[in-house]
């Protein structure tokens, strides 16, 4: 490994959560208004509003043949104990529909809107970071693979051993802010020109 990845320090963390905001202010606004109007998963017009809002505003790739399937097994499933004991289960209960796809992606994010504190979020962004900061840092002392991280378990191991060892006192949702951020950076280099905001370091590629 030939570059370095600036430390995510509380104040590398902060400038790129605020980019998050400022891009993603009227998405975020718009679901956090949907969960509270619709905190429950028992009526399934109302779980299918929730399924094709996030589908569409976070790209969770959920095809539209499978969004009324997919709300009408999360409805089925009965989650809301699950969500309400903070149990991981919830995302393999959701993502585990023998009739459609694996949506992990979907899934953690949908926990994560119940329960921000609960629920680390998962997407190609978040596996970029994490897997780049592994190699760099060794910041898990316990080993994974890269493709463990779409295992919920191993998800929540790894974004807890991040959160620690780098001494960031964030509630899950925060800290997918910044990895989807960074991410985002590694995964697709820019030009140096671009202006990434104050005291967010050079840009690096990774390989």
């Amino acid at each position: 490994m030939d570059v370095w990845f600036d430390r995510p320090t509380t104040l590398l963390v902060d400038a790129l959560r605020n980019r998050f905001n400022q891009e993603c202010d009227l998405a975020e606004a718009t679901v956090a208004n949907l969960w509270k109007t619709f905190p429950g998963n028992t009526d399934v017009k109302e779980v299918l509003t929730k399924v094709i809002t996030l589908n569409s505003l976070y790209h969770t790739r959920v095809r539209d043949i499978d969004l009324e399937r997919l709300a009408s097994h999360i409805k089925g499933k009965n989650i809301d104990p699950l969500l309400d004991n903070e149990s991981l289960d919830a995302v393999a209960v959701l993502c585990g529909c023998s009739e459609l796809r694996r949506y992990f992606s979907f899934a953690t994010k949908y926990c994560n809107w119940h329960k921000p504190n609960a629920y680390p979020i998962y997407d190609r962004y978040v596996d970029c970071c994490l897997w780049s900061y592994q190699i760099q840092d060794r910041f898990s002392k316990t080993p994974f693979r890269r493709q463990g991280l779409q295992e919920v378990t191993t998800l929540h191991r790894v974004v807890s051993a991040f959160r620690e060892f780098y001494g960031l006192d964030l509630p899950f949702k925060e800290i997918d802010k910044f990895l989807w951020m960074q991410g985002r950076r590694i995964a697709k280099p820019v030009s140096a020109e671009v202006d990434w905001g104050p005291a967010v370091g050079a840009e690096v590629w990774w390989t």
